[in-house]
């Protein structure tokens, strides 16, 4: 999975829970333009700042072998 991939995959979640790039900027303490950039493939999310947007989305990182 790559950063465009995983960009897709939160902007995906956060439009079906009805979230705006603002209330996951105030959930996180992520700002709106990072938030934007990461949802569109142009910077690498760090692991914290998944952490903070699952924990926004109410869900956890999860790790599984493949």
């Amino acid at each position: 999975m790559d950063a465009k991939d995983i960009g897709e995959h939160i902007s995906s979640e956060r439009r079906k829970r009805g979230l705006s790039l603002y209330r996951i900027s105030v959930l996180t303490g992520v700002s709106i333009r990072h938030l934007h950039q990461i949802e569109n493939g142009k910077h690498d999310v760090r692991v914290s700042t998944l952490q903070k947007i699952l924990k926004a989305f109410n869900q956890q990182l999860n790790f599984t072998d493949t």
